[in-house]
């Protein structure tokens, strides 16, 4: 097959089985629109390209639609592809009275200038209902008063200084009798024009029937689920939707996947009598909402899926999820429960002997009353692009962090009490962490807030208040301005590479355990 796309990363990924699946799924889609049928729902997200596809027609921004000039990110826990911005260019082409409604609406008459050879690209979305809903439904919202609205003031506090700036520093032309450096100049106009271009575009689509195919008319259910890999064939593999389980005993004596959607409940009888679900099984809920009371979950252990990246024995992705006295325990996995775009709700949640990760978040969002982690092989909490508040948390024979704040995540925690703990409190990469009363006793380090990745801003830490076994306590910190902490802590600043070099096992801590 002729190379259609460059892969960031190549050497890394080409020998895995995720690259592989992933690669032939794009592929496979690609070649389905040269025969006339949609792209699926199993393999792109809707959602979000339907959102992208609608900015990019509030902005006129065409050139970031086309295949060449975006990224097409495989999200590994949904197993779709998704949009990354890339190449916006905007001003490339006349675009005043088009939007990529067009393609369907007026078919072979749409006015799409050199983006006309890529319809096949645009046909493949919109020849699609899933996708036409979603896409409808986003224009109206981006078209609104209120969204307009919402982009105006973001433009006037962080760009319109700033553009005024540029535009003085311009030497003079008019083109005719002075000479000088062109440039855009940014009218606000614009996006209230294409606003309202937008409103009489989705005016008419509402009053005409779309041709299109639903998923069941053109694709197989295989193709639509994006077609699960599992890199074992002795796997049990249940797919499993609107499920509910009220009882003591769940066993499994071979390896299992279990994939869940829809309203689920897993419930044990009582506080005193929980259901054991115990075995080398692995969970999976993907959008809905799961409810888990009174349940423990002990043995539980990672199944390989070549075409998905799922890293816990429990995995919560795209969903809602209620959950209290959770346990689990003996967990064979890099996390024993991850959430991944995901709001929740968790009464006590208690960890005991993971192999990695007790708790990991990542985009998500919720609450957690408390938190508790004992013999865990790496992090108790791993946070990243996540909101998350916990009341008390306490943790021991941690092997390296207590809490990890890291990408953006904001954390706030009433209590910690740690114990025999490689690293207390970390924060990094422009993330905030805020706890107001820390306890720490046979602690290596307490505290540490450094710069991983350099795209990313300083992070910020703040401990209120800290009791300490031994005499002082220890903080790394690359920036001291950037932390807030008691006096009973000794603060050695080092710059972030040194105290990087210092994590994960070198120094301090313990190497991450995939």
């Amino acid at each position: 097959m002729p190379k259609l796309y460059d892969v960031y990363d190549l050497k890394e990924w080409q020998s895995s089985d995720l690259y592989q699946t992933a690669k032939n799924l794009l592929y496979k889609e690609f070649y389905n629109t040269r025969n006339n049928l949609p792209f699926s729902g199993g393999a792109f997200d809707f959602e979000e390209w339907a959102s992208y596809f609608a900015l990019n027609d509030l902005f006129g921004t065409y050139h970031g639609t086309v295949p060449k000039s975006v990224k097409f990110y495989f999200n590994p826990a949904l197993g779709k592809f998704q949009p990354l911005l890339f190449d916006a260019h905007k001003g490339a082409g006349a675009f005043d009275t088009f939007t990529l409604l067009d393609f369907s609406t007026k078919k072979d008459t749409a006015e799409c200038e050199w983006i006309c050879a890529d319809r096949f690209f645009y046909e493949g979305f919109l020849a699609n209902v899933d996708f036409m809903t979603a896409y409808i439904s986003f224009m109206k919202k981006y078209s609104s008063d209120t969204f307009v609205d919402h982009v105006r003031e973001i433009y006037r506090v962080y760009y319109s200084d700033l553009d005024d700036e540029f535009y003085a520093a311009f030497s003079p032309d008019d083109r005719i009798f002075s000479s000088g450096v062109s440039f855009y100049l940014f009218k606000f106009s614009e996006i209230e024009n294409r606003a309202e271009l937008i409103r009489q575009k989705v005016d008419i689509s509402d009053d005409s029937d779309f041709i299109g195919m639903t998923e069941k008319d053109s694709i197989s259910e295989a193709q639509k689920s994006g077609g699960l890999v599992l890199a074992d064939d002795t796997v049990e593999f249940l797919e499993i939707s609107d499920f509910r389980i009220r009882g003591s005993s769940w066993n499994f004596q071979k390896p299992t996947l279990i994939l869940l959607s829809g309203e689920v409940e897993l419930k044990g009888l009582s506080v005193e009598t929980p259901l054991l679900i115990d075995g080398p099984v692995m969970l999976v809920q993907i959008g809905g909402h799961i409810e888990v009371e009174n349940v423990e979950i002990r043995g539980g252990r990672i199944v390989e899926v070549k075409n998905r990246n799922w890293s816990a024995v429990l995995n919560v992705i795209d969903s809602k999820a209620t959950i209290d006295n959770l346990i689990i325990s003996d967990a064979d996995a890099e996390d024993s429960l991850n959430l991944v775009s995901t709001e929740f709700e968790i009464g006590s949640l208690s960890m005991v002997g993971s192999r990695s990760d007790a708790l990991d978040t990542d985009f998500s969002t919720g609450t957690i009353e408390h938190l508790s982690c004992r013999n865990i092989g790496n992090d108790c909490l791993d946070g990243s692009e996540s909101e998350v508040r916990v009341v008390n948390l306490t943790g021991s024979f941690i092997g390296d962090k207590g809490v990890s704040a890291g990408e953006n995540s904001h954390i706030y925690i009433d209590a910690v009490m740690f114990s025999d703990v490689g690293i207390g409190l970390v924060s990094k990469d422009g993330a905030i962490l805020n706890v107001k009363n820390g306890s720490f006793s046979r602690v290596d380090v307490e505290v540490a807030a450094f710069i991983k990745k350099d795209e990313y801003d300083a992070p910020t830490l703040i401990l209120t208040h800290a009791a300490i076994s031994e005499q002082s306590g220890t903080a790394l910190l690359h920036n001291p301005d950037s932390a807030s902490l008691p006096a009973s802590l000794y603060v050695e600043e080092q710059s972030s590479s040194n105290i990087e070099a210092m994590m994960y096992g070198a120094v301090y801590g313990k190497a991450t355990e995939k």
